[in-house]
């Protein structure tokens, strides 16, 4: 529509042109798109290298165990896991094998089952324990009825994984299970019997788990994890191998965020990757005097990292991600009180505002172009 009292108004340009006029007017000057692009965790977990051949279970014993043994060269550089815990992971995928991950959250235990189905270019399914309302429908199936076919059966999306041969199969939060879904998968697990039962019935339909299919449940384990149930130890024996994530350090964290945002500054993610080590090492020892439970996952530095990279300044991210984690009930005692003052401690606090955070340049977002304030720009 025509703008009010707009002097020498010819005619108007044209919609796209206006827009694209309004989406300069917006831009820092010097803004390198390119620069500031954010890498995909998705992206970041498919290594930079693929073996030409993968062998499977039925291989035989000498291609097996040389591919196990040079496989940290499909690693990507991304995932933060020591070589022998990926060959560990690499073995029981290729001999369709169980493996139990533990560790505190957002600390890559998913990412790793994701690389290892990309590295090994298997196909993969995922689970989620924590949230499976019916187990019964999740991984048999239900019953329906249609006017034309009738009754009829219809199996489940987990019945299709356990019969795709060299599957990959992600039982995420398995912590979390039902006492119905610890059931159902007491069989399945199981190297000796591997079916799934379709009821309770004496004569039963069986299921048989396809050949070369790996199980890999996660686990988070400890106090601070609500919700969350200690594994049965005659179902944690069917897991044949348990690998707990490494503990990451700084330099870790720190890569992996600066792989995730390369624009940012390192010592900006250097300076989150710190804060996050010296809250879990409080958490870890159980430190008495700072009241701090609840570990910081590597998944909340990303997340403030990636308000960094779209413009937010450092305490504005570390505001709406790493405080809200934290109680604020008790005062001076309060858990947020003392991640505050760790977040001091690193140097960061409220007037550290206009730091330039970027490798190439600083992101100017206060000085806009002023030519877009005439209204003669849109008109001829």
């Amino acid at each position: 529509q025509p703008v009010i009292n707009a002097p020498r108004v010819k005619k108007f340009r044209t919609v796209e042109k206006i827009v694209k006029h309004s989406e300069r007017a917006l831009q820092p000057r010097n803004f390198d798109k390119e620069t500031f692009v954010q890498k995909s965790i998705a992206e970041l977990l498919v290594p930079e290298r693929l073996p030409l051949n993968v062998p499977n279970s039925s291989d035989t014993f000498k291609n097996i165990v040389t591919f196990i043994h040079n496989s940290y060269k499909y690693k990507p550089d991304f995932l933060k896991i020591s070589d022998t815990k990926w060959r560990l992971l690499v073995r029981a995928a290729l001999k369709g094998e169980n493996v139990l991950i533990t560790g505190d959250k957002g600390e890559g235990k998913t990412m790793a089952v994701k690389a290892l189905s990309n590295s090994l270019k298997r196909p993969l399914f995922t689970f989620n324990f924590g949230n499976m309302q019916d187990a019964q429908t999740t991984l048999i199936g239900k019953t329906h009825f249609d006017t034309t076919k009738g009754t009829f059966f219809a199996k489940s999306h987990f019945v299709q994984a356990i019969t795709t041969p060299n599957s990959i199969i992600l039982l995420d939060e398995y912590s979390r299970t039902s006492d119905d879904a610890s059931n159902i998968m007491f069989p399945v697990l199981d190297m000796n019997q591997r079916y799934l039962r379709l009821n309770d019935e004496v004569n039963s339909p069986l299921v048989t788990v396809a050949d070369g299919v790996c199980f890999i449940a996660t686990a988070n384990i400890g106090h601070e994890y609500t919700g969350t149930r200690t594994i049965d130890a005659a179902m944690k024996d069917r897991f044949s191998t348990s690998i707990e994530v490494d503990e990451l350090k700084v330099e870790d964290r720190t890569s992996i965020m600066k792989a995730a945002f390369p624009a940012i500054k390192k010592d900006i993610l250097e300076k989150i990757s710190k804060i996050a080590y010296n809250i879990n090492f409080k958490v870890k020892a159980q430190d008495s005097n700072t009241n701090i439970s609840v570990a910081l996952s590597t998944r909340m530095c990303l997340a403030a990292a990636s308000l960094i990279n779209d413009g937010f300044t450092v305490m504005e991210a570390i505001a709406s991600t790493v405080y809200p984690e934290y109680s604020d009930e008790g005062g001076d005692q309060a858990e947020r009180t003392f991640v505050k003052q760790i977040v001091q401690g690193t140097g960061i606090d409220v007037d550290y505002k206009n730091i330039p955070v970027y490798e190439s340049q600083e992101f100017e977002t206060k000085e806009w172009d002023e030519t877009t304030n005439s209204t003669e720009e849109y008109y001829e």
